[in-house]
């Protein structure tokens, strides 16, 4: 706890010598940067940071990073999502994990339990829990200003191009029918390391943490 407090006055101190013009250095943007992280710390609840620059995507809590995620692949469509803190209001898969419901009848006129159930001492049957390889690998981020935030794996070298065509024929004209709709559409896709690196995203993610997407 001492360490945590320590990072925030840390972080507010920094924060004062900035807007003071210490350092000739230091940019208005950064300012507003370390301010915005220092409110979602203060807050003490888990948020993201995603470095669009840099690729890289943070969990972190009070300012503690508790996790990091590093991206292989990044494609942007649309328009350019603003430098600011969003909400994750959805989160979308191709299917949802859940536990099989468990009929005791049914159960005990089977000879061997069904997968999500083991078997106790007592010979009870017991619910097992959902772990990171249960969660799915390619899902979407729907955020509180429209934006769609696709997180994947990265894909083999014939779905990469294929995807890319696909993207260069589709995304105009997508843009011209909102366009003449007088609408818009942002849309980011993140690819991570590896399979599990996003099923553990996926893990980790609950609707309404808050992202802050920082540019670069």
């Amino acid at each position: 706890m001492r360490g945590q407090r320590r990072r925030i006055w840390a972080a507010a101190a920094a924060l004062f010598l900035a807007r003071a013009g210490w350092g000739q250095d230091v940019r208005w943007q950064d300012v507003v940067r370390l301010e915005t992280e220092l409110g979602l710390a203060k807050s003490g609840a888990f948020y993201y940071l995603l470095h669009l620059e840099s690729r890289t995507l943070e969990l972190k809590s009070r300012g503690l990073n508790l996790r990091t995620w590093n991206i292989v692949g990044l494609d942007q469509a649309g328009r350019r999502p603003e430098e600011s803190v969003d909400r994750i209001t959805k989160k979308a898969a191709g299917f949802v994990p859940t536990r099989s419901k468990i009929d005791p009848v049914k159960e005990s006129e089977d000879e061997e339990p069904s997968s999500q159930t083991a078997v106790s001492a007592t010979g009870e049957h017991q619910l097992q829990s959902l772990e990171v390889h249960d969660m799915p690998d390619r899902f979407e981020l729907i955020l509180g200003s429209g934006l769609k935030i696709i997180c994947a794996p990265p894909r083999a070298a014939v779905s990469s191009v294929l995807a890319k065509t696909a993207r260069a024929l589709w995304i105009p004209l997508k843009t011209l029918v909102l366009t003449i709709r007088k609408k818009s559409f942002s849309i980011i896709e993140i690819q991570l390391l590896e399979k599990k690196e996003a099923q553990t995203l996926y893990w980790t993610v609950s609707e309404g943490q808050k992202i802050f997407i920082v540019n670069n």
